[in-house]
């Protein structure tokens, strides 16, 4: 059974907080494919669990040096027409103005894949001030294919 430190669902949303752990990512992950599929959101889920993993993992890793101390909160939200995700982290942030800078400069990337899948799978990225919160809203349409 999965172990979480909190999660709470509607019939429009799932909020999940969890451990800074990989095994816990992973979890996360399989919860909200099972919370996609019982609502029947119709989106392209290789794409949606490849961003997940992506951006949980960030969060867990990046955010919170995987200090199982530290939690990381996600959150699904859904309508007709949009899926709106916020991932939030107890870690210091990141400068992200300054990676997008240098996510358009393919030559110089160092880094910055999560958002180069974002926008590969069309999700739009958004970061609070601070950097240690994402939102990702993505479009629901009936067939989804990668914009690879």
């Amino acid at each position: 059974m999965n172990k979480f430190l909190s999660l709470t669902e509607t019939e429009s949303s799932l909020q999940i907080s969890f451990a800074s752990q990989l095994t816990d990512v992973e979890n996360v992950v399989s919860r909200i494919i099972q919370f996609q599929e019982k609502n029947n959101i119709h989106i392209n889920v290789f794409g949606l669990k490849l961003i997940l993993f992506e951006a949980l993992m960030n969060a867990a890793k990046h955010g919170n040096n995987f200090n199982e101390e530290l939690a990381v909160g996600v959150s699904l939200e859904f309508g007709e027409l949009e899926l709106l995700i916020t991932i939030k982290d107890q870690g210091s942030g990141f400068d992200w103005e300054e990676k997008l800078k240098k996510i358009e400069q393919p030559a110089n990337v160092s880094g910055g894949r999560g958002l180069l899948l974002f926008k590969a799978y069309g999700y739009l990225p958004t970061y609070n001030e601070r950097g240690n919160e994402l939102q990702l809203c993505k479009e629901l349409v009936e067939t989804e294919e990668p914009h690879l």
